[in-house]
């Protein structure tokens, strides 16, 4: 019978698991599916998450970055293509992103 090996604690984390995070934040995986697939304990991975200057925290973000990117490329061909669905998501988009940047800029946060 075999033992069930404990959770590794998030100081254990390697390029390598910062890699598999990268990509599964780039499919759109939840935190809870990445502790799952590298053992980690639950605690220790999301303490070290909420911290906006860890090396997870900042893969996970490369990781939702590349996905916003093959977004947004498919919305542009859908766009060249007359699609108005796509049209009005990439205008809301843009006034999305014209109302952080706005925030950004005056109260800096």
């Amino acid at each position: 019978m075999s033992q069930k090996l404990p959770p590794r604690h998030i100081s254990e984390i390697t390029s390598e698991d910062l890699l598999v995070i990268e990509e599964m934040a780039g499919n759109n995986k939840a935190c809870k599916d990445m502790i799952k697939m590298l053992h980690f304990d639950a605690r220790s991975f999301m303490r070290e998450f909420r911290n906006k200057e860890s090396e997870l925290y900042q893969a996970y973000k490369r990781g939702q970055l590349q996905l916003e990117i093959s977004e947004e490329d498919a919305l542009i061909d859908k766009i060249a293509g007359g699609n108005l669905t796509a049209i009005q998501i990439s205008q809301n988009r843009k006034r999305e992103a014209h109302f952080k940047n706005t925030i950004l800029e005056v109260f800096g946060i």
